[in-house]
């Protein structure tokens, strides 16, 4: 686990070779979340922050062998490639007694990274200290923490300050050094997760396999009972009366066993005729099934026989390479047993449609009542002339700024509270072009008054009657209604 004070000599030996450098192209990897920068110029012209765990949380210049499948592609990357866009690196620091570093850029925008927790995380701040982007959103007390609040740094208890550790004498040689242990640490995790899936599948399909074949040798015990039913139908077929029914049992002779006396179960909604019936076809059915049913136990075997090959070979693997240094056999065994591997019960099933992409945000005013925002310019038409009910109240940012359309759910003749009023109108500020401004115009009226002319541009509206109300900016209001869409995302998120 890297420590503040590691972390804090990391950027020291970092900052001749980074700050002042300017920004070529950045990109998040797939899984681990890892961030990879790289800079124009000569080497060392990467760096990676890496914060899949504790175990694996450092930052550094390391050789990038990602292809193109490696990379993680959407909303989040795009902000981050249009928002760093050629910018330069002019400070790197580690935030003290902390294993928190901050990257901060001539554009104004950070970096802040948090090398700590389960996996650790990431955030990418403008010039306010607002949230832009992040590795993912947090969970417990830091769900506030959503694109567009305000970043706030984690408390963290009061620790007795060390010494600072002793700067290299070579730094390049040292970079080196720590390259190689990363170079080790990432081989010997990858080692882990392979051997942990292969261990995984194999002992669970030794497990499965087992369970069949014992399955399939009571099935052939029953087959075996194949004679017993048919030398019980034919003495049925024996007695006098064939119509008889309603008996539990009848008592017999029988003349297979030496004249013996025997007992017979009955099923008593049938007479004697139809039970004999009834033991033949069972007596056919399981002969059939004999030859299938040995068929079948042996080619279990087999593929047991090879699945408990498989876990030894495993083994072998691991006791003469603990340190994964080649892990070429294990691929090899891993592309070799795929075959023998059933499918888990996750892969067999369909996959399930994804929940369909709302036009809108939703958030809870003061009083409970829910807010919907537009998403964009045609999210705006289906939301204000397909989702909103004439009783709603309709907001937009005043001034011919741009911005979202903003809907109040309100009940049959139920006035707007003065709260959420307020709140739909800040949130009609946030989501507009004129974010920032304070004070700002904000024009409400009843979602009836809205109208779309025929043919105009997605998102244009008319407005036949409206107020206007003069908004001042309050932070602890803005924060609260973030806030609100976090725990819906997340309960949302949980349903799935």
């Amino acid at each position: 686990m890297v420590q503040a004070s590691e972390l804090e000599l990391y950027c020291r030996v970092l900052r001749p070779f980074l700050e002042g450098r300017r920004l070529r192209n950045i990109g998040v990897q797939g899984g681990s979340l890892d961030l990879w920068l790289f800079f124009e110029g000569e080497a060392p012209n990467n760096l990676r922050i890496a914060i899949g765990g504790p175990a694996r949380a450092r930052l550094l210049p390391e050789p990038c062998h990602l292809g193109k499948a490696d990379w993680i592609r959407g909303e989040t990357t795009h902000i981050l490639e249009k928002e760093l866009e050629k910018v330069s690196l002019i400070k790197l620091k580690a935030i003290p007694g902390e294993r928190r570093l901050a990257l901060k850029f001539d554009s104004g925008k950070q970096l802040v990274c948090e090398l700590f927790g389960p996996r650790g995380n990431w955030f990418l701040l403008d010039a306010e200290g607002r949230i832009l982007c992040s590795a993912f959103r947090p969970k417990g007390g830091r769900t506030g923490l959503v694109p567009g609040a305000l970043y706030q740094a984690p408390s963290v208890p009061e620790l007795p300050q060390l010494a600072a550790l002793p700067f290299p004498a070579d730094p390049a040689a040292w970079l080196q050094e720590r390259q190689a242990e990363a170079e080790a640490l990432e081989r010997e995790l990858e080692r882990q997760k392979l051997s942990q899936i292969l261990r995984t599948g194999l002992e669970r399909e030794q497990r499965g396999l087992q369970k069949r074949i014992q399955g399939l040798k009571k099935r052939r015990e029953a087959e075996r009972g194949a004679d017993l039913l048919q030398r019980e139908a034919e003495l049925l077929l024996a007695q006098a009366d064939q119509r008889k029914r309603g008996a539990k049992e009848i008592e017999v002779q029988d003349w297979y066993d030496e004249g013996r006396l025997r007992k017979i179960r009955l099923d008593p909604k049938h007479d004697l005729k139809t039970n004999a019936e009834k033991r033949f076809a069972r007596a056919r059915s399981l002969r059939e099934g004999q030859e299938r049913t040995e068929a079948e136990i042996e080619k279990t075997e087999q593929k047991l026989r090879a699945v408990s090959e498989a876990l030894d070979e495993l083994k072998v693997f691991e006791a003469k390479d603990p340190e994964g240094k080649s892990l070429a056999p294990m691929w090899a065994l891993k592309k070799r047993v795929a075959g023998l591997l059933s499918r888990t019960p996750s892969q067999s099933k369909k996959t399930s449609k994804p929940s369909p992409r709302l036009p809108y945000r939703l958030f809870h005013s003061k009083d409970g009542l829910d807010i919907l925002v537009g998403r964009g310019r045609r999210d705006n038409d289906k939301l204000s002339k397909g989702i909103a009910r004439g009783r709603d109240l309709w907001l937009h940012i005043g001034g011919g700024y741009a911005g979202s359309h903003v809907v109040l759910r309100l009940q049959k003749d139920q006035a707007p509270p003065s709260e959420s009023l307020l709140d739909a109108a800040t949130l009609a500020v946030h989501f507009s072009k004129a974010r920032g401004k304070n004070p700002a115009e904000v024009l409400y009226t009843k979602a009836s008054q809205v109208r779309k002319r025929k043919g105009a541009p997605p998102g244009l509206v008319e407005v036949i009657r409206h107020k206007t109300l003069l908004l001042r900016f309050e932070e602890e209001r803005l924060q609260r209604l973030l806030a609100t869409i976090a725990a819906e995302e997340q309960q949302r998120g949980e349903k799935r």
